[in-house]
């Protein structure tokens, strides 16, 4: 890891110590193209990134547990209002290649503003392969059982999940040095 980011690393700690940061704010990592890679302090500085879209959908991908499992968060203002923790049936596939598929119940997290989210978790047997694909591809197809599929670009994704897993990595050795 290079000078920067460490300095980074241990700076996103010193603030999140400080009364300045507040509940429910995430730190901001870094910025890749459209992509924002960001450690939450309220989850052990967990990393995830994220890409918001015009017209209401957004794309979060982030660690859920320090173990390595991933969780894919996808939120659009078609999908309405959700019963936070129903299940929701869920396919992502990839370049609109059915090889390319992932299918799983995925779990209405409530609204984001007025966008309704649904977050599938990835395993960490997983998380390589996905990320690998989701870093290779230019498009990713999500649909919910409940509404109609949306095409989202992945333009930058190579980069961000670059970042996200530095950030990661970044954010277990300053919580090894703090223990």
């Amino acid at each position: 890891m290079n000078k920067i980011r460490y300095f980074s690393a241990v700076l996103i700690t010193a603030l999140a110590a400080s009364p300045v940061v507040s509940a429910g704010d995430s730190l901001i990592y870094g910025n890749v193209s459209s992509w924002t890679v960001h450690t939450d302090p309220e989850h052990s500085y967990r990393c995830f990134t994220e890409v918001r879209y015009e017209g209401g959908t957004s794309i979060r991908i982030g660690y859920n547990t320090t173990a390595g499992d991933l969780y894919l968060s996808v939120s659009d203002a078609s999908w309405g209002r959700m019963s936070p923790g129903s299940e929701q049936d869920m396919t992502i596939s990839f370049d609109d290649t059915a090889q390319r598929q992932i299918a799983g119940n995925g779990i209405a997290m409530g609204a984001r503003g007025e966008s309704a989210a649904v977050s599938l978790a990835i395993p960490g047997q997983s998380r390589q392969s996905f990320l690998r694909d989701f870093m290779a591809r230019h498009t990713m197809t999500v649909s919910i059982a409940s509404a109609e599929a949306i095409d989202l670009s992945l333009a930058g994704s190579h980069r961000a999940a670059l970042m996200l897993e530095e950030c990661q990595v970044a954010m277990a050795r300053v919580a090894a040095r703090t223990e």
